[in-house]
């Protein structure tokens, strides 16, 4: 494997780790918000 390919591949994982944890990030936070939003006392007016 010449270290052009290497790092091309070593590249292209790190892009798919980064998209992932993004994901994760963001329906973590999503959820987050929504559980914090029905811990909130509502008030009616």
């Amino acid at each position: 494997m010449s270290v052009d390919t290497l790092e091309f591949l070593l590249l292209l994982s790190g892009w798919i780790v980064a998209f992932l944890l993004g994901r994760e990030l963001q329906t973590g936070y999503r959820l987050w918000r929504l559980r914090a939003a029905e811990q909130r006392p509502r008030r009616d007016s």
